[in-house]
């Protein structure tokens, strides 16, 4: 479903605020905030927001009873954007605004204004019949962090419009408060991919182990997206079952996928994982699957992978023989040390002379050898 056309054009004002050389001081006169032509009022209030410009607050307090809706929901925003905290009491008398654009900005700006006084004014608006001021109000709880609304953002978790429970998922996560966890997990399961993405990736934020098993079972998920985030959140909530599901992982089609579970792999730091690691380091077609294995390997800091990162000094991949040199030196192993010395004098690239000179330098401290 569509964002009301106040959510739009708030859009646009963010979008032209970060260029501040778009509109001239000339291009918008502020005379034309009182103009009578609804288009021209929105077009002047849009400049107005994209230049920043502290004088125009009064002007936009008095649109804020405007009789278009658009133009009060418009004006409220730029309030926000211009940073105008003394406006907070009229954008907290415009919440019982009974057109929905109107309150739409309202919320819009307490949030940007981070009004966090008004957060007990915004709950209610969690609970609004319009989707996109409901969607509006969830999105100004997390810029607020009112852990207070926790309970009330919950249910839009179960919203029929799937934008909505999409930003219902990201704000939990935000709020960073684990009773969230179980109605996050439940919405792993949601048919639209963007909630379950969302979901996997406000889990990773909570870090709580209870979503471990409903996130191993997420690196199934048809969508790519939505594996890599699963992968990406096992490395902060992992469980029992979360190397078995990485393992698989790693033969994922995705290569962004499979570096995501070679990197949770790593966190975890589980010795299991040593010889699916090693394969992916000599047989990925990947080369930043390959180099991030490499360098979990060395932080493993098991000497059976000595053997596979002296193979990978010989990588067609600068990357991955930087990685391979960089775990040599971690593990300190004496049967690296003429493998690095050889690499030293053919390699082209100088950062990985550089790291190959550390990693001799670390054997040599580990096992002294008279020069």
């Amino acid at each position: 479903m569509r964002r009301l056309v106040t959510c739009a054009a708030l859009a646009l004002i963010c979008a032209w605020a970060a260029r501040p050389s778009a509109v001239s001081a000339a291009a918008v006169p502020l005379a034309d905030l009182r103009s009578p032509v609804d288009s021209v009022r929105l077009a002047a209030i849009e400049g107005t927001a994209a230049r920043r410009d502290a004088a125009a607050v009064p002007y936009l307090l008095s649109l804020l009873g405007d009789p278009n809706p658009e133009v009060r929901g418009n004006a409220a925003g730029a309030i926000g954007l211009l940073r105008a905290t003394g406006s907070i009491p009229a954008l907290v008398a415009l919440l019982d605004d009974s057109a929905a654009p109107a309150r739409q900005g309202a919320i819009y700006a307490l949030g940007i204004l981070r009004a966090k006084d008004a957060a007990h004014a915004v709950r209610p608006f969690l609970r609004d019949s319009v989707a996109e001021v409901r969607w509006e109000a969830v999105r100004a709880v997390g810029r607020l962090r009112d852990v207070a609304a926790i309970e009330e953002v919950i249910p839009n978790l179960q919203h029929p419009e799937a934008f909505v429970r999409q930003e219902a998922a990201w704000t939990l996560g935000v709020l960073g408060d684990r009773r969230a966890t179980l109605p996050l997990v439940r919405a792993l399961e949601d048919t639209s991919r963007e909630v379950r993405f969302e979901a996997a990736r406000a889990l990773e934020l909570l870090g709580d182990r209870r979503a471990g098993s409903a996130l191993v079972a997420l690196l199934g998920d048809p969508r790519r997206s939505v594996r890599w985030q699963a992968a990406r959140a096992l490395a902060e909530a992992p469980s029992p079952m979360a190397v078995e599901g990485l393992v698989r992982a790693l033969s994922d089609s995705g290569a962004e996928v499979r570096v995501e579970a070679v990197r949770a792999l790593g966190v975890i730091g589980r010795q299991n994982a040593l010889e699916p690691l090693i394969d992916r380091l000599l047989t990925d077609e990947d080369s930043e699957v390959r180099a991030f294995a490499a360098l979990v390997l060395g932080d493993l800091r098991n000497a059976w992978a000595v053997p596979s990162l002296i193979k990978a000094l010989r990588d067609g991949a600068m990357r991955v023989r930087w990685a391979a040199v960089t775990s040599l030196g971690l593990l300190a192993d004496e049967r690296a040390r003429e493998p690095l010395e050889r690499l030293l004098r053919e390699e082209p690239q100088p950062a990985v002379k550089r790291a190959a000179k550390l990693s001799l330098y670390r054997i040599q401290e580990v096992h002294p050898r008279a020069k």
